[in-house]
This record gives structure tokens, C-alpha cells and sequence, in this order.
């Protein structure tokens, strides 16, 4: 588990207004592709955890807005992600991302299908020009 807090203007502090993000599993290939297309400067804090490290407490306490992940892992997949993120009353924004994939509305509408009143977004990983949105 790792952890970054940015403060964007140099002395905002960590407050109720703060941005922030965690990454579950997050692979190596996916991070330096992720913060230049996705996740712009307004997080102000993000933190990398396991699957099994996430909890509703964290989510909660911390006030997480976005959690991104990859599409499938040897832990667990984005629709598993999803469910326990619903059960567990998350607001905030899910983004999932993946390698190119043959119908991808199709792979973020099941997503989504699979937690009602989630927000989900999919980017693919496109080798020539990083991530893209679907």
C-alpha cells in the first residue's frame, strides 16, 4: 500500500473539499498511462491498495470520490468491484481500466448492470496512444 497527497496550490490543507482517489491493484503498465490520461491534478491525495485492504470504513472516513481499477486481476474482477463498492453505498466515481477490447460498451454496460447506481467508466489501454475512453 502506498500513498500520495498533493496539495495543489501549495498550502491548502487536507479538508472536507479534498479530491481523492484510491487504486486498487493498479498494474505498473496502467499507472504511468492513468494519471496523464485520466486522473488530472485536482486529486489531492491517492492511494494504491489491495483488493482485500479496501474497506467501507476507508472509503468512508476518507472520503473517497474515485477508485480506479483494472478490468480483471488474480483477486478479483471489476464486477466484483462493483458489487462490494454498491453494497457498501459508495458515491463516488468507479473507472476501470483495461486492454482494447472487442465491444467495450458492452463490457461497461454489464459493469454498471451489475451495480445500480454506480457511476462506471471504462478506458481502454491503447498501445499507441495510451488510454481512451469508451
Amino acid at each position: 500500500m502506498t500513498s500520495t497527497t498533493r496539495d495543489q496550490t501549495g498550502s491548502r490543507p487536507m479538508g472536507r473539499d479534498a479530491r481523492r482517489l484510491i487504486a486498487v491493484e493498479l498494474p505498473d503498465a496502467y499507472r504511468g498511462a492513468l494519471p496523464r490520461r485520466i486522473l488530472d491534478a485536482t486529486f489531492d491525495h491517492i492511494e494504491n491498495l489491495s483488493f482485500r485492504d479496501l474497506s467501507p470504513e476507508r472509503l468512508k472516513k476518507q472520503g473517497v470520490d474515485t477508485v480506479v481499477a483494472p478490468l480483471l486481476t488474480r483477486t478479483f474482477d471489476a464486477v466484483e468491484l462493483a458489487e462490494y463498492l454498491a453494497a457498501h453505498a459508495f458515491g463516488g466515481l468507479l473507472i476501470i481500466a483495461s486492454e482494447v477490447l472487442p465491444n467495450a460498451k458492452l463490457v461497461q454496460r454489464e459493469i454498471a448492470r451489475s451495480a445500480p447506481g454506480l457511476n462506471v467508466e471504462l478506458f481502454q489501454l491503447n498501445q499507441d496512444q495510451g488510454l481512451r475512453g469508451v
